[in-house]
């Protein structure tokens, strides 16, 4: 299996952004001097340009987002108390009423999903 360079490049060079100057400067000349030794030079090329940094970052923001939809909050307060004791009483009522069900066969998945996601 060969490494995807240009994913690997891509991944680094966004990354460097976020790095002082110099350090911008050196990673950029050891990116420069692993691209020769490897034979990769065309794959850090491509690495660096515009569409190739935003087209990763699009897809990164896609896929937070994405996960984002599928994520959902319930309050763990239980007669005005919020603490771990009622935060895990919470769980165990999730997982009674919604998974429970779903284990024995009395509700597919996707049900139970909609219930859970109901209680929000």
């Amino acid at each position: 299996m060969t490494p995807n360079y240009k994913s690997w490049y891509l991944g680094i060079l966004l990354d460097i952004r976020k790095k002082d100057l110099e350090t911008q400067r050196e990673l950029l000349s050891m990116l420069s001097d692993l691209a020769r030794q490897t034979g990769t030079e065309n794959a850090l090329k491509a690495a660096k340009s515009p569409m190739a940094k935003y087209l990763r970052k699009l897809s990164m923001v896609w896929t937070k987002n994405r996960s984002k939809l599928r994520s959902f909050r319930v309050s763990a307060e239980i007669d005005g108390e919020n603490t771990i004791l009622t935060a895990a009483k919470t769980c165990d009522r999730l997982l009674q009423q919604d998974f429970e069900p779903i284990l024995n066969k009395g509700i597919s998945r996707e049900q139970g999903w909609v219930r859970v996601r109901g209680r929000q």
